[in-house]
């Protein structure tokens, strides 16, 4: 049913958007929130699908959680096309496949 999956989508954006505020609880003080639509969206498109769009990456691995870093992709490819096909469609060009 597309309401289920619309509320499991809206869950898990909301799940992501509390992601970086859920980091620097733990200890990551300089993990900065999100600063655009495509940060948040790859991130609650990827939680959809499972896992994450991105890590925060400490600048020294070595020093404390602390210190400074940034938001590097985890290599997972599912919130890029989603992302990607969400641009497409506001754009008036949709997959040839729709």
């Amino acid at each position: 049913m597309i309401i289920s999956g619309q509320r499991r989508l809206a869950a898990k954006y909301q799940r992501g958007l509390g992601y970086p505020a859920r980091l620097r609880g733990d200890g990551y003080t300089q993990a900065r929130d999100w600063i655009s639509d495509e940060e948040r969206w790859k991130e609650g498109y990827q939680r959809y699908n499972g896992g994450r769009a991105w890590n925060w990456v400490l600048d020294d691995p070595e020093g404390p959680i602390s210190g400074p870093g940034s938001w590097q992709p985890t290599g997972e490819i599912y919130g890029i096309d989603a992302w990607n096909i969400q641009k497409q469609v506001e754009e008036g060009n949709p997959p040839s496949e729709w």
